[in-house]
């Protein structure tokens, strides 16, 4: 795997997660404008709270997962890099 174009299902792996990375990293700032927008959070139901910091939380973890397959695949291609040398 020493460079994108030679593996392109790792590469669009790497996109994807790239991808997925965005997407949570903006629900998850939705989700708490939402809470937090003119102390919104003080009309909800108590159950209501708990479930949006259940997404934001779930979401959070989706982000971790995503960063690290976007570390890995970077780690990746800098020992192939290496190797190269």
């Amino acid at each position: 795997m020493s460079n994108p174009t030679q593996n392109p299902s790792d590469f669009s792996q790497f996109l994807d997660s790239q991808d997925d990375f965005d997407r949570l990293m903006a629900q998850s700032k939705a989700l708490l404008t939402a809470l937090l927008s003119d102390d919104s959070y003080k009309d909800l139901d108590a159950t209501v709270i708990g479930n949006l910091l259940w997404l934001i939380d779930d979401r959070l973890s989706g982000v971790r997962a995503a960063n690290n397959q976007i570390v890995t695949y970077a780690n990746l291609q800098l020992n192939s890099q290496k190797v190269a040398l």
